[in-house]
């Protein structure tokens, strides 16, 4: 072989070499651009085609990294429309505001953290992966052609692993990907879009990541739940599950379970403080034909067996807050107490339509269900168990 072919082979060589040196410290570059982040603040555009659910949806997510938190790292906020989801750094806790509830638990773990729904394609999460992804020997990293979004070029980086790793955990289910397409900004090294296709199944995970910015704060009034609204339901994550656990079909002989609504008067009711009477719930949403038709017999079963321990409540579960339900009250004579905010109770005992009723006796147990008024049936059933 003579010296101009060896040569050649030799400036090939370290041609390819060098690209492949290049690639990986563009990589390494963003690792460390990561790193150095006091806090982000960005939209998240996420969609989601899994073989369980297909979804597209959009987060606004705040990391704050200047936090002394040892569990990961950064305190943060989630935010959609109607959920919020925080790490303060010590406490985590959701808040549902369509359904005015507090979930929070004051001993977080790391993996309940790390397996957040919106973690696990944050940027913060792909802070810890790149690194790992780098170290993999067995995974393939392989520079695409430039991409243009937007009118600024974008490096295209497509990886791929013969040892799936994790990212985290979806609908209870751990996700391993096979694969992951990086777009990363030429202009700040930041990724912009992360697609990960996920190993053993099909279905990916991708996600754009727009309106990038570094200097965002927060009030400190969202990092404590004293910020949120006093009417807002509080529950420890434990107590969530264990009320789930009783939701019922709506059977006679069932077991009813507990709850705490607001009066429309500003106090609140809990089904357990009644245990010396019978109860009669009448689940309803203003307008409803069948709801409206029902008043003035409820009213009359409500001056009759009242004063025999009858306790009547109307829950009305469309209305948050109750918005609107006063003038409703007023305007339709209503005399029996009405609780708001009641989706979630809705939820808990099957509620399918508008108007239906149980009543529950003194030990907690429903004795009657009706979907639908039948007053003579109802009476029968209330004169039966008083």
């Amino acid at each position: 072989m003579n010296r101009a072919i060896i040569a050649l082979i030799l400036f090939q060589s370290i041609f390819f070499i060098g690209c492949h040196q290049s690639d990986r410290g563009i990589l390494n570059k963003t690792v460390k651009t990561l790193n150095s982040l006091d806090r982000i603040e960005y939209k998240a555009s996420r969609t989601l085609d899994d073989v369980i659910i297909k979804t597209k949806d959009t987060v606004i997510c705040y990391f704050d990294f200047e936090s002394n938190d040892t569990l990961v790292g950064a305190k943060y906020q989630f935010a959609t429309q109607r959920y919020e989801e925080i790490y303060n750094g010590k406490n985590g806790f959701s808040v549902n505001r369509e359904h005015g509830l507090i979930l929070f638990s004051n001993q977080p773990t790391k993996e309940s953290l790390a397996n957040s729904m919106f973690m696990i394609n944050s940027l913060h999460r792909f802070k810890e992966l790149l690194p790992a992804f780098l170290k993999d020997t067995s995974a393939s990293i392989a520079r695409q052609k430039d991409t243009l979004i937007n009118g600024e070029n974008n490096y295209n980086f497509a990886i791929s692993f013969k040892n799936p790793p994790l990212i985290g955990e979806l609908f209870r289910r751990q996700k391993l990907i096979s694969a992951c397409n990086l777009l990363i900004s030429q202009k700040n090294l930041l990724p912009i879009q992360i697609t990960y296709t996920f190993a053993g199944e099909p279905g990916s995970l991708k996600t754009d990541f727009l309106e990038t910015n570094l200097k965002a704060t927060r009030p400190d009034s969202i990092w404590n739940l004293e910020g949120y609204p006093e009417e807002y339901s509080r529950k420890t994550y434990k107590e969530w599950e264990e009320a789930s656990k009783t939701r019922i079909s709506g059977q006679v002989g069932e077991k009813a379970p507990d709850w705490k609504l607001p009066l429309m008067s500003g106090d609140s009711v809990r089904l357990s403080d009644f245990k010396n009477n019978l109860v009669l719930l009448e689940f309803w949403f203003p307008y409803c034909s069948g709801c409206v038709e029902s008043i003035p017999h409820l009213n009359e079963i409500q001056e009759i067996y009242s004063k025999k321990g009858l306790k009547i409540y109307g829950i009305e579960y469309t209305k948050f807050k109750g918005n609107g339900i006063a003038e409703y009250i007023e305007k339709h004579d209503i005399k029996y107490p009405i609780l708001h905010s009641g989706k979630l109770v809705m939820n808990w005992y099957g509620i399918q339509l508008a108007p239906t009723f149980f009543l529950i006796d003194k030990k907690g147990t429903i004795v009657y269900t009706s979907k639908g008024f039948d007053k003579k049936e109802l009476v029968k059933a209330i004169k039966n168990n008083i």
